[in-house]
């Protein structure tokens, strides 16, 4: 009887049927978590790169901005401020503002202009110097505005990402002063 029992224990040495099922079950409920876990993954990374992205074209824009706006001056005895857009105390999309040129003699007044604009037939804007782009063409752009008090001027980015299939506001901000005027004082 011993010898009988050992037998039936060697000859089975395989899985049955339930056994199999449930390992398979196990695998499949794992292997789901695990998609589901790496799915949400991807995602956050894209919507982090999204706005990465943003950000990154939003300091190339500030920072250009901010060092044009520090050496903004009016051509000495010209009487007027140096920022034109927007007034005193406003708010507009544009930003302007008078440089002088200092290499020529007499010292040279130009305008400096920026603002977000979109080209024509695409769904893109970039933030342009001069009408000349300083940002890459992007689809999260939305709006931008400048808000002007006295010396100071607050930026005011303003774009859209896509976070799992919803679109979220995003605004970026950052204040610059002037440094050269007499007639705004920060």
């Amino acid at each position: 009887m011993r010898e009988h029992r050992i037998k039936l224990l060697s000859a089975r040495r395989g899985f049955t049927l339930i056994e199999l099922i449930v390992a398979m079950a196990i695998f499949i409920i794992i292997t789901v978590f695990a998609f589901s876990l790496l799915s949400s993954f991807f995602r956050l990374k894209t919507a982090f790169e999204q706005e990465m992205v943003i950000q990154r074209n939003f300091r190339v824009a500030v920072d250009r901005i901010t060092e044009d706006f520090r050496q903004a001056a009016a051509a000495p005895g010209s009487g007027h401020s140096i920022v034109i857009k927007p007034d005193d105390k406003s708010i507009d999309s544009t930003l302007q503002f008078y440089m002088v040129d200092s290499d020529k003699e007499p010292p040279e007044e130009y305008k400096v202009t920026y603002k977000l604009e979109k080209p024509n037939g695409s769904d893109c804007y970039y933030v342009t110097k001069n009408d000349q782009p300083i940002t890459e063409e992007l689809p999260q752009f939305v709006k931008m505005y400048f808000i002007r008090s006295s010396g100071k001027i607050c930026i005011l980015l303003i774009g859209k990402a896509d976070y799992f299939g919803k679109k979220h506001d995003i605004v970026f901000t950052s204040i610059i002063y002037s440094r050269n005027s007499p007639y705004e004082k920060p």
